[in-house]
Formats: structure tokens, sequence, C-alpha cells
């Protein structure tokens, strides 16, 4: 249960649930709908699939492709109203638009759409060098970074990359929802309400 008194009753039933897989000998997580979700901590460069919601610090970000401007050679996009950035210019045929919808507590950003066509990496902090900037004081300075990979496609990481090809990560991790059954991996950590798991497979 959560410690605040005034979320206990939005937490009634079962949260997410474990489930062993004698097919392959592995295990498999699952969020069951309750609470806040369950969301597991990024530990390496992720691929992006449509309408995935990562949680940093106190903000969450929903990262969406948009189908309708793929391929489009002529269009511009547009960003904020305020001081964070985002990708202009036109885009190259058959590279996605990802389009970042940020929700962090009182403050209200336009979408941010990050063109591949013009600049393939947007780094999210609270430092003003970062292409958006969100003042959480539970965010790093650079805290993750979105990178576009010309065989992959659009990949979240946590931290940044550092001009050795090294990775610094966030204080507080980069944390993404499990919206589908997902593998559970060596050292994996995840969380559910105020609760934070690491797992161990032991023979």
């Amino acid at each position: 249960k959560p410690k605040e008194e005034k979320f206990e009753k939005r937490f009634k039933g079962k949260h997410f649930q474990i489930r062993f897989e004698p097919s392959d000998l592995k295990y498999y997580i699952c969020d069951l709908g309750n609470g806040f979700g369950t969301f597991a901590k990024l530990s390496e460069e992720t691929p992006i699939k449509d309408n995935y919601l990562i949680n940093l610090g106190n903000s969450y970000i929903v990262l969406i492709y948009d189908d309708d401007i793929m391929g489009s050679d002529t269009k511009n996009y547009g960003g904020p109203n305020n001081h964070n950035s985002s990708c202009y210019g036109n885009n190259l045929k058959n590279e996605k638009i990802l389009i970042l919808k940020i929700f962090s507590g009182n403050d209200k950003f336009e979408p941010v759409y990050c063109n591949p066509g013009v600049k393939k990496k947007m780094v999210i902090g609270r430092d003003e060098d970062c292409d958006v900037v969100m003042e959480d004081s539970l965010l790093s300075r650079f805290h993750c970074s979105v990178v576009y990979r010309d065989n992959v496609g659009w990949c979240i990481l946590d931290g940044i990359l550092t001009e050795l090809g090294e990775t610094k990560k966030s204080t507080n991790g980069t944390w993404l929802y499990l919206m589908e059954e997902t593998e559970i991996t060596q050292g994996m950590i995840f969380k559910g309400n105020q609760n934070v798991f690491k797992c161990s497979l032991v023979d």
C-alpha cells in the first residue's frame, strides 16, 4: 500500500503479476491496471514503441509516433512556446516523427516533435542546455536521451552519451511503464506504487 493515506483508497486489488513459463523456463511480469502502474528501470538503450510511457522524477512523458506525417517531404514542425526546443525542418521519407507529450506538475508543455531528418538526439533534463528543459527537482541536469538509430529507429536511454561513447546515467533513473507482459531479466529493477523490487535469478 502507498504510505500516503490520501492515495490508499485508489489501490485495491492486485497490482502486478509475475508468471513462470515452463516452456522456456522464464519469468514474466505484467501490470494489472490498478494504481499508478508498474514501471521497470531502464538499464540499456531501448527501442521505442508507440504509446510508450516513461516516468522521470515527478514527471511523465508519453512517446507517440505520428503516422499522419510519416514520409512528408515538405512539412515543418514547430515546438513549444517556452524555452524548450524541438526538431525543425523537412522530414525524410520513411523516417518516423516522434512526439513527446510531457506532463510535469502544473507546468504546461506543448508537444515536442522529434524529426530524424533534422536532429537525431534529444536530451531531457534540468540543465538549460537540454533540448527539453523540465523544472523537476528529482531530475538530473541531463536525465535521459531520445536517440534515432538508422537501423533501429527511435530509442530511449537513461542519462546521456559522453564523447567517449559511454553512458552517464541519471541519479533517480528513467522508468518505463510495463504496457505488455515483459520478461524478467537478471538484476531487473521495477516499482509498483512506492515499492521498488530488484530481481535475482537463482539456479
